[in-house]
């Protein structure tokens, strides 16, 4: 009796094109608060009023920047962990972005901690 190894299986290409979209898809989930956070960065920067005015935002502006500019580069960075193509291509960017956006990720919780406990409650 012959015992032959177990053939070796690859993925099939219909699975990896169907998860090409998901790094888009979460980049647009990110369009409209990264517009709204960008209007804010605007308006703390001395700019037009585009939201409602927010007095404990200008009275202590450094933790909403950080917050917002932070979870922008999270989101992008983040959603690009997620395609198979760059992390087989570019390993080492994937590694390299991967630990930009735990830096990031820490960045964003640690500010929204700071606001939540030192700015005044509405």
């Amino acid at each position: 009796m012959t015992v032959h190894p177990a053939a070796h299986t690859t993925r099939s290409t219909g699975s990896a094109r169907s998860t090409r979209w998901v790094p888009f898809a979460l980049v647009a989930v990110v369009v409209v608060p990264a517009i709204a956070g960008s209007l804010r960065l605007v308006e703390l920067a001395g700019g037009p009023h585009a939201l409602p005015a927010n007095p404990r935002m200008t009275a202590s502006p450094l933790p909403v920047v950080i917050h917002i500019i932070c979870a922008v580069l999270y989101a992008v960075l983040g959603a690009f962990q997620f395609s198979s193509g760059f992390r087989r291509r570019r390993p080492g960017w994937h590694r390299a972005s991967g630990r930009v956006v735990v830096g990031l990720g820490l960045a964003v919780a640690f500010s929204a901690l700071w606001m939540t406990q030192f700015y005044p409650r509405q």
